[in-house]
């Protein structure tokens, strides 16, 4: 794993112009699964938030083109589908994807942090 620079950590906790939203859904019971449209690779994180009332509805394939094309993250996007791949479960896989997601965040912010002190 290669130590993110400030710009790279500042591109993965932009949020991004509309054209560049990642579509998903969230399956709400009984009224089916509504559309979401993430802004910000914090909004992503936020969406895969576990939780025994929703379940996000995310093609991890779309997620990880996402990550390569919008925030020039080829290593989670990698790392996202080698987790997706070796998964036989979707709620496993939004779970992995979600601390994924996160350490990555925190990496951004770490760095960030860092050059500020």
């Amino acid at each position: 794993m290669t130590q993110l620079s400030k710009q790279e950590a500042e591109t993965l906790l932009q949020s991004l112009p509309y054209e560049q939203w990642l579509t998903a859904g969230r399956m709400l019971m009984p009224s089916g699964i509504h559309k979401e449209r993430l802004s910000s690779l914090k909004e992503v994180h936020w969406f895969l938030e576990p939780s025994c009332k929703t379940l996000p509805a995310v093609d991890f394939d779309r997620l990880a083109d996402w990550l390569e094309t919008a925030l020039n993250d080829q290593q989670t996007a990698e790392q996202l589908r080698e987790t997706s791949a070796a998964s036989k479960c979707y709620v496993a896989t939004c779970k992995a994807a979600h601390t994924l997601i996160g350490s990555r965040i925190e990496e951004a912010e770490g760095v960030l942090n860092h050059d500020l002190s």
